[in-house]
């Protein structure tokens, strides 16, 4: 006699698959559901990657309230203009419009023989990054946060930390924050040189969620 291996197709719709049946189905948006509820809600989601390839500036668009939070890393950047400052601009609006005043910035690097050099401005147009060499031994890596930039209430900050070696070929240390006073939405984040283009780079973007 055949064994009867007959199953009962019952289709459940449970966001919390929270019965235990071996002979029922799951719909489609239980699951979405449910799995939804199962991912750490802080964590990183890769947006978006570009790589330099002798470019003016490398732009990453589309910031909104997805994520409170947005992350900029990037590594082996490296200069086509020796002893160039790196710097970072905010856009706004859909095009979006890169704005070239309103920002401020306090910025400490030490060299590897333990020298503190301090900078920043009150006023300027940019947030400045640091200077750096265009030798492909004297690339420049580091990581950029943008906090609530949706925000139409705040202004917005900037905080950077990265690692380089300066055109004479010392290793530095820099971290620093800025800030973009105004409260109007940020759509987009531009890393360039204040001078010549980006020769080489991988720049990659991420968003964070806060809860």
């Amino acid at each position: 006699m055949a064994e009867n291996n007959s199953i009962n197709y019952n289709i459940l719709d449970q966001d919390t698959l929270s019965s235990n049946s071996a002979t029922s189905l799951a719909t489609q948006q239980s699951i979405k559901a449910y799995v939804d509820t199962q991912i750490p809600k802080k964590s990183y989601h890769h947006l978006s990657t570009q790589t330099a390839s002798n470019v003016s500036s490398i732009d990453f668009t589309g910031l909104d309230s997805t994520y409170q939070i947005y992350i900029l890393q990037y590594y082996n950047m490296v200069p086509v203009i020796d002893n160039i400052v790196t710097f970072i601009r905010v856009g706004t609006g859909g095009t979006p419009t890169y704005q070239a005043t309103g920002y401020k910035f306090a910025n400490f690097e030490v060299n590897i023989a333990g020298t503190g050099i301090p900078d920043g401005s009150t006023s300027t147009t940019q947030v400045s990054l640091n200077t750096t060499g265009n030798l492909t031994t004297e690339n420049q890596s580091g990581e950029i946060v943008i906090f609530n930039p949706s925000s139409a209430t705040i202004y917005k900050d900037i905080m950077h930390k990265l690692s380089y070696v300066g055109s004479a070929g010392t290793f530095y240390r820099h971290w620093g924050s800025g800030q973009y006073a105004s409260a109007t939405a940020v759509t987009a984040i531009r890393f360039a040189c204040s001078s010549g283009n980006i020769s080489v780079g991988t720049f990659k973007l991420y968003g964070l969620r806060s809860s």
